[in-house]
């Protein structure tokens, strides 16, 4: 009796993570670098000691 003989593929164990890899990712960089992220923070309150400053 003849059998058909698949080889497991290790493709499909690897879509999961990266696809969480590129959500961490994409979250990560607007998280720091969004208009309302860390980065953008800190330009907000230096500018507000600045404009402080004028006063």
């Amino acid at each position: 009796m003849w059998t058909r003989q698949h080889k497991q593929r290790n493709t499909g164990r690897l879509i999961i993570p990266s696809l969480c890899v590129a959500f961490l990712a994409y979250f990560g960089f607007h998280a720091y670098h969004g208009e309302f992220g860390i980065y953008s923070k800190y330009q907000l309150e230096a500018q507000t000691v600045a404009l402080q400053g004028q006063l």
